[in-house]
């Protein structure tokens, strides 16, 4: 955590709840709150890793095709064998691109909430938008291996949506327990102080 309260990895553009005035008897209005923020995915260890696997899975097949295309009769089998691998390494590939640039922007304003990934294209990450008013409340919920057990700490949080109706929507997945939990309790707070 910084020295202001906002976890490694989350930069807050605007926290402002929204604000309630009386201003006769029976009148009120209210300036609407905004609460808007990047986060830079949870990665460390597993990123750095998936980065040096992808540069050898991907090296190898370069060097792979580099020998098939300069023989001066290529075996077909040579080309067609290593295609599985081409399109694992490319999956590989773009998902270590995508963590290494991808931000997300979660906002919440005007009744609505949104979580926004980019700029690149994500094969995990889906972009939300919710209208307010179908919210009951913003939760985290552990991410942990499926063969851990419960006894050893989550690494990793998903932060979940709670509809009114019953429902639990995933909204962001794989934060650092410390952001997911942030992004909950500045949520929680904007959506209770605007009444929805």
């Amino acid at each position: 955590m910084t020295a202001s309260g906002v976890p490694k990895g989350v930069r807050v553009e605007k926290d402002e709840l929204p604000n309630v005035e009386m201003d006769g008897y029976r009148d009120a209005f209210r300036e609407p709150g905004k609460f808007s923020a990047k986060v830079r995915a949870a990665g460390g260890f597993t990123r750095v890793f998936l980065t040096i696997f992808a540069i050898f899975w991907n090296g190898f097949l370069i060097v792979w095709y580099g020998i098939a295309f300069a023989l001066p009769e290529t075996p077909i089998l040579m080309l067609v064998f290593p295609i599985i691998h081409v399109a694992v390494g490319l999956t590989i590939g773009w998902t270590v691109l995508v963590s290494w640039i991808n931000r997300t922007h979660i906002e919440l304003s005007q009744g609505r909430f949104y979580v926004i990934n980019g700029p690149l294209w994500s094969l995990w990450d889906n972009d939300h938008e919710l209208d307010l008013s179908e919210i009951e409340h913003f939760a985290t919920r552990p991410r942990r291996p499926k063969n851990s057990g419960r006894t050893r700490p989550a690494a990793f949080h998903d932060l979940m949506g709670h509809h009114k109706a019953g429902r639990k929507q995933l909204l962001k997945k794989a934060l650092s327990t410390e952001v997911a939990e942030y992004l909950a309790e500045r949520l929680n707070a904007h959506l209770e102080a605007s009444g929805e």
